[in-house]
């Protein structure tokens, strides 16, 4: 798995229940299924969130939209991993 991939099962092993996850790839489905372990992790994993989104932070737009979602979350966002 990757460093990021790695830090949020730490997080969500450790208490973290919303995830707002960032890719610069298009197919957020498959980001999505590198945590099929922790979605299917039973009651453990009741009112777990993970949200993908496709983000280039080269982009300007691409990162207010990351910032606008960011700011919507609720809870807010706490940890940020980059």
């Amino acid at each position: 798995p990757s460093l990021l991939a790695g830090c949020c099962r730490y997080a969500y092993y450790h208490g973290a229940r919303h995830f707002l996850i960032t890719t610069r790839a298009s197919d957020t489905a498959k980001t999505r299924e590198a945590f099929r372990d922790v979605l299917d992790d039973g009651e453990q994993a009741k009112g777990l969130t993970i949200e993908v989104m496709t983000v280039d932070t080269a982009k300007e737009d691409d990162v207010a939209r990351l910032c606008r979602r960011a700011h919507q979350m609720d809870p807010p966002v706490r940890a940020v991993f980059h």
